[in-house]
């Protein structure tokens, strides 16, 4: 008879019982242990080490002196290891130091998620080798080999044998599964060399169900009806996750945070964006056309209704401004602002209106007046700068800053589309100024994430400036980028992080700033937010500009990339959703935890959600889409 030490069923039971593996749980103010031959101590179900009293840590140490196994997890004390302070593992990972084991190499990393550790103190009386430790290298999957062989701190330690028949282990792993410890098999092959060793049983399985898996992909459906079936998911995720808030009166929530914690919570990001509310604005708007849905443009209207009246400053000086979103109330991103401008000039498109002429005139407007000569913006302008002559001046005079796709070509998307629609001379000259300069130092931009993520970016914005302006220069150089993108294209049909001469500048890899998923070129990490996500809309309007069918190939398959990574889950925050980090090998969510604020497990409701959704729709849309766009072109006043 195992003896399990815990306040409540967990994970680790579970595969007991399934294993067949006789056990009983102790209650911590137990009176003895004799009856057991072995004894796990799980503290981790709580948020605070299990700690004993001096009888129930007497009887520990008889048991231990007897020569019986033990495994202690998540404790203050055991034996001769004593606790010195609990800490959270946000930004820490396990490393695996021991022998190679079925599912498990010398080296793999495994996420403990936003989890809880014991610290143990400093003060040992003898060495011990650790088999598990804490890492925080910003690495995809696994640690080199000289990280391998540098002697690790016992505060590092996370796994280690206290004496041969004491296995302690300070990290919470007693839920596992629960808190969405990744990658699954590793984890699993960790867990079931631990079973093994201290209950001297096999564990034949480990068969808990998946907190996500995916959408089953079948061949003998259409494209098409899975391209809905994706569409109508992501939708359903917006309402049931509580992301859409009073059916859009209320805006959309940013989405969810990638923090996991100890009781498997993923937190909210309560933050109410401007750009998330206009992307989600138009999949519902693209979505009651194609749907003929009413509801869904109800909700449409009324994200644009509180975008119009509680986002843009709709008079005075300042009259264009965007705020950034309700807590940087007076702060504004240009690519944002245009990712949400972007939306309501297209709905005028589908609905044959002006509705949102004038809004969308005064935020190209005020874009244009703080852009520089070379027709690139700062990424991020303040509002009380904007009262400062001599900071406008400078807005409108820099040069060398900021030539960045990620913070200018949908900017620049925009202004096209808005001479397109409105016939302003300095929208097109403001563009096409901009572009140049961004083609002009391509590949050598300033980037943010990645080459990948910069060449993503960049696919629509070419494609627009083509369509409104017949130029085959930006067609030839579409199809320059797309020739350099399609080498970092997967089996699976998602796009590869890369980084030639590692340019990007997000490289803040201690959780102290925002930070790329790729640690070095050949990770096998494909971005959900910052790249791949683009790419529905990217292809299908380039399709639509061109009519070069290798567009149209790469929408569909990206789309099944979509279709297959979407999350089927029992949890409404995840079911019908996808995170940022996806590993197309493992074919999981799982990525280096370095970012500050948007890490691998982040869902993201506008860049993610309504951007993949949306721009599937647009695919599924293309023929209407055409008729209404032309017939919307400025004909003068």
């Amino acid at each position: 008879m195992i003896g399990v030490i815990a306040k409540e069923e967990n994970d680790v039971t579970k595969v007991l019982s399934q294993n067949f593996i006789e056990y009983q749980i102790i209650n911590p103010a137990f009176q003895t242990l004799e009856d057991y031959s072995s004894l796990v101590i799980l503290g981790g179900t709580y948020e605070a080490p299990l700690s004993f009293d001096s009888y129930q840590r007497s009887q520990i140490e008889t048991f231990i002196e007897s020569g019986k196994k033990v495994w202690a997890e998540f404790v203050s004390g055991i034996n001769t290891v004593t606790m010195e302070d609990v800490t959270n593992s946000r930004f820490e990972r396990l490393v695996y130091l021991g022998k190679d084991i079925e599912g498990l190499k010398a080296g793999e990393i495994m996420d403990n998620q936003a989890t809880l550790r014991v610290v143990p103190f400093q003060e040992v009386k003898r060495e011990r080798t650790p088999f598990l430790a804490f890492s925080t290298e910003h690495v995809h999957s696994a640690v080199p080999d000289d990280t391998l062989k540098e002697k690790k701190s016992l505060s590092q330690y996370a796994g280690f044998f206290e004496r041969e028949n004491v296995l302690y282990t300070s990290v919470q792993l007693a839920n596992f599964h629960r808190n969405r410890y990744t990658p699954a098999a590793r984890v699993q092959a960790l867990i079931s060399s631990i079973l093994e060793w201290v209950t001297d049983q096999e564990i034949i399985k480990i068969d808990l169900e998946p907190i996500y898996s995916f959408y089953p992909f079948n061949q003998a459906e259409s494209r098409q009806e899975r391209q809905e079936k994706l569409v109508k998911r992501a939708l359903s995720w917006f309402e049931h996750s509580g992301t859409l808030i009073r059916d859009g009166a209320g805006g959309v929530y940013e989405g969810f945070a990638t923090e996991i914690n100890h009781l498997g919570i993923q937190k909210r990001a309560e933050t109410i964006r401007a750009d998330c509310m206009g992307e989600a604005a138009l999949l519902y708007d693209l979505a009651s056309v194609y749907f003929k849905d009413d509801y869904f443009l109800e909700v449409s209207k009324q994200l644009q209704d509180k975008l119009k009246k509680e986002f843009i400053i709709t008079s005075g000086k300042m009259k264009g401004f965007v705020r950034w979103s309700n807590v940087s109330y007076q702060s504004s991103y240009g690519d944002d602002a245009a990712r949400m401008v972007i939306p309501l000039m297209l709905s005028d498109v589908l609905h044959k209106s002006q509705d949102n002429r004038s809004e969308a005139q005064s935020i190209l407007t005020h874009l244009v007046e703080t852009t520089g000569p070379r027709g690139l913006r700062k990424g991020r302008v303040e509002l009380e700068d904007l009262y400062d002559s001599e900071h406008v001046e400078y807005l409108q005079t820099f040069n060398e800053e900021f030539v960045s796709v990620h913070y200018n070509a949908y900017y620049h998307a925009a202004l096209l589309l808005g001479y397109y629609l409105y016939g302003d001379e300095e929208y097109l000259n403001t563009a096409e100024k901009g572009l140049r300069t961004l083609m002009q130092a391509y590949p050598e931009t300033l980037r943010e994430q990645s080459q990948t993520q910069e060449e993503a970016r960049f696919i629509f914005p070419l494609a627009m400036a083509y369509f409104v302006t017949k130029n085959e220069q930006y067609k030839q150089f579409l199809e320059k980028i797309m020739t350099s993108l399609e080498k970092r294209k997967t089996d699976v049909g998602c796009y590869l992080e890369w980084d030639e001469g590692y340019l990007a500048v997000m490289r803040n890899t201690e959780g102290d700033g925002e930070c790329s998923l790729l640690s070095h070129n050949g990770d096998t990490i494909a971005d959900l937010l910052y790249t791949n996500n683009w790419l529905p809309l990217a292809f299908s309007f380039a399709y639509l500009v061109t009519k070069e069918t290798s567009y149209e190939d790469k929408f569909n398959l990206i789309t099944d990339f979509f279709y297959r990574s979407q999350m089927k889950s029992n949890d409404k925050k995840l079911n019908g959703a996808w995170a940022r980090g996806f590993d197309p090998e493992l074919f999981e969510y799982f990525g280096s935890p370095a970012d500050k604020g948007w890490g691998p497990y982040c869902i993201e409701s506008g860049w993610t959600v309504a951007q993949i959704g949306a721009g599937t729709l647009f695919g599924l849309m293309l023929e209407e889409f055409e008729e209404k766009i032309k017939n919307a072109k400025w004909q003068g006043e």
